[in-house]
């Protein structure tokens, strides 16, 4: 009987250890240092965001450019979208001067204006008034 209680005693102490040794990862997972990653990845997706944005910015540059070229945008039209398009990347560049990518807000912001001027771009390429 005696090797039977020191069997249990035994074992009641491994589970023990072993529910400390996991206490104590999940504490070493939770400290400041397990934020890093999270940063990280918060980072990497908004310099993905940023390079999306940029994209789009860039197929708004080159629509309003072939507008004004052919001439379905007028030089006026094509002078206000610019300094809207401007605008935008002004907005982009102050984002981005902190550091730490673009967030979620801001990403949305910058796709909300772009869709917008997106709009605009297509409705003035459009609209047969190239004076």
């Amino acid at each position: 009987m005696k090797t039977a209680s020191t069997s249990a005693k035994a074992l009641i102490a491994m589970i023990v250890m072993s529910a400390g040794l996991s206490t104590m990862a999940l504490s070493a997972q939770a400290a400041p240092q397990g934020h890093a990653p999270a940063a990280a990845a918060h980072a990497q997706y908004g310099v993905e965001a940023g390079r999306k944005i940029e994209a789009r910015i860039q197929d708004i540059k080159d629509r309003l450019a072939d507008g004004k070229h052919s001439g379905r945008i007028s030089r006026a039209e094509g002078s206000r979208l610019t300094t809207s398009l401007n605008s935008i990347v002004s907005l982009k560049r102050q984002y981005e001067r902190s550091g730490r990518g673009l967030s979620q807000p801001e990403i949305n912001t910058l796709n909300t204006k772009l869709d917008i001027l997106s709009g605009k771009v297509r409705v003035q390429g459009h609209d047969n008034n190239r004076r």
